[in-house]
């Protein structure tokens, strides 16, 4: 999917690709509106056109009570639209790609989203003790039998 520029956050143009799911979602919705086209017989320039008067088909002016609406229905009525950005910055941290990429796809510029966003999970924490439990573990002992690990340098006690 092609985002031209002007019409994103950050107004930088950029592809997006779409896993399988959603391509079909969006295909869907824009026969949707075709049809909605045809019966009006005028250009709709809108993914989503606003439900609220069919014949115009024109933007939505407010999105907020939809919004509000279809988090609460999802059981999330707390959730914000910035929510899901930075919530998919973490999941493709999380799935091994690289800040770059992220934010690529995000349309973030710069690498401060990283450090903007608190997107250190519990989780992480908890494996960085292990890892860490581990690695003194293993200093300590070669310490002790009088070897030091490659690249373990001063090691404390």
């Amino acid at each position: 999917m092609r985002l031209d520029p002007g019409t994103t956050k950050n107004r930088d143009g950029r592809i997006v690709y779409l896993v399988p799911e959603v391509k079909d979602a969006l295909t869907g919705q824009l026969m949707r509106v075709r049809t909605l086209e045809r019966s009006l017989g005028k250009i709709i320039p809108f993914v989503f056109p606003s439900p609220r008067n069919r014949l115009k088909a024109g933007p939505w002016t407010n999105i907020k009570n939809a919004w509000w609406g279809a988090c609460r229905r999802a059981g999330c009525p707390q959730m914000l639209q910035h929510d899901l950005r930075r919530t998919a910055v973490r999941n493709m941290l999380d799935r091994g790609l690289s800040e770059r990429v992220a934010m690529s796809i995000t349309g973030h510029r710069t690498r401060s989203m990283v450090d903007r966003y608190p997107i250190v999970a519990p989780a992480d924490l908890q494996d960085a003790a292990k890892r860490m439990a581990h690695t003194s573990l293993a200093q300590t002992r070669a310490h002790l039998e009088g070897r030091e690990p490659r690249g373990a340098g001063n090691v404390l006690i």
